[in-house]
């Protein structure tokens, strides 16, 4: 894993964690106007973006971000925040009560629970996509996308997706593989309720994941959803 920082950090801290096949760059283009305001930690999650490990749990991770906070002294987080793959890492974060949250904001949660479909499902269409993306030019495969999402104007825009091809490019196959096997059976750790009720999960009307909030809510009563 490979932690950056921007900006002061006397100023509040926020804590952004990206999904799979992204990296912090994403991450960091998509929420540049709260560079003014915010310390902001932004991870490369191990196997992707610049970090060359192979990914091998969420709760890995979130015991290397905490760590990594506990070292720094930053044991009061203004806001984490959490986008698929990141997301899960987050909320396995709050499992450690070493370290305070304010606020947790959660995108497209993949919490899945002993589902049998979800794992080969999600490495065949990755594996796949990681093929389409090493088989076709960068130049092209960016011009398409940013065709899709309108030809936004915005030059961040450009550049995040950029980014995403670069480390979706990137990533190995093991890595996919192991994120993918988790995301079936997410561990649900255990998290004090007071630590939930600061939770707020967020779902696309057209996200696949949201027809998992029942379950999560099952496990973490004290969510927002």
């Amino acid at each position: 894993m490979i932690i950056n920082e921007y900006n002061d950090t006397s100023l509040p801290k926020v804590v952004l964690l990206h999904g799979m096949g992204m990296d912090g760059r994403t991450m960091r283009l998509v929420t540049e106007g709260m560079s003014r305001e915010y310390c902001l930690i932004i991870p490369d999650l191990t196997g992707q973006g610049r970090d060359t490990g192979t990914y091998e749990s969420t709760l890995a991770e979130a015991e290397a971000l905490t760590v990594y906070l506990l070292e720094r002294g930053y044991t009061d987080v203004e806001l984490l925040m959490g986008v698929s793959l990141g997301a899960n890492v987050g909320m396995t974060m709050l499992a450690f009560p070493e370290v305070h949250y304010r606020t947790a904001v959660f995108e497209g949660a993949p919490m899945y629970e002993g589902s049998k479909f979800v794992a080969p499902m999600m490495k065949e269409a990755f594996y796949l996509l990681r093929a389409h993306m090493l088989r076709r030019p960068k130049d092209k495969l960016q011009a398409g996308m940013m065709k899709i999402l309108g030809n936004a104007p915005d030059p961040r825009v450009d550049e995040a997706v950029g980014a995403f091809i670069d480390a979706f490019r990137n990533i190995s196959k093991e890595t996919i593989f192991n994120v993918c096997d988790e995301v079936g059976d997410y561990p649900f750790y255990p998290i004090e309720p007071a630590v939930q009720d600061r939770v707020f999960l967020e779902f696309g009307s057209k996200d696949m994941n949201c027809g998992q909030v029942p379950n999560i809510k099952r496990h973490y009563p004290y969510v927002h959803v």
